[in-house]
């Protein structure tokens, strides 16, 4: 059906443009400040840093529970610290920005950090990660507040430093 005001020769003419433009290409911002296309996900680099990124991510977060788990037989209790190694870790290792690495980062930190206060503070009622999750909003407003920060910490985290210093 054909939107109102809009011919059949243009609309065929915008779904094709749209349709081809979104299978084919990607706006992209170069290092120069430029706007260019380029054909999207067909730079080899882009896929190297992302798997290069995970594979950080990875290294980083098992570095994150073996810390926790560390600092908790210390008779501390640092919660936020697997979820933002794992950001670290993927920021250092990704060799550039990706705000889609970024996102993925906060997601996994998110359930990192609900693994490992499952892991180390189970419920007394089920001990089992379904009930946990379940009841997760029993948990005590302190804990709550550090699983978000370190939510935030590994999507921050994980996008890697900016290239341009800032001005002031």
């Amino acid at each position: 059906m054909l939107s109102p005001g809009v011919g059949r020769n243009e609309f065929q003419l915008l779904r094709r443009l749209s349709l081809d433009s979104l299978k084919t290409y990607c706006l992209l911002y170069d290092r120069q400040g430029r706007n260019e296309t380029v054909p999207h996900m067909s730079n080899p680099s882009r896929k190297a840093n992302l798997v290069l990124g995970l594979v950080g991510a990875v290294v980083g977060g098992t570095a994150g529970l073996f810390a926790f788990q560390w600092i908790v037989n210390q008779g501390f209790y640092a919660l936020i610290v697997p979820p933002a190694l794992l950001g670290l870790g993927a920021g250092f290792c990704a060799r550039g920005r990706s705000v889609p690495l970024a996102i993925v980062c906060g997601i996994a930190g998110l359930g990192l950090a609900l693994f490992a206060e499952w892991q180390f503070r189970p419920f007394k009622a089920d001990d089992s990660f379904v009930y946990f999750i379940a009841h997760v909003s029993s948990l005590r407003p302190l804990t709550l507040i550090m699983i978000v920060i370190g939510t935030i910490a590994s999507y921050r985290l994980a996008l890697g430093m900016d290239e341009k210093p800032r001005s002031q």
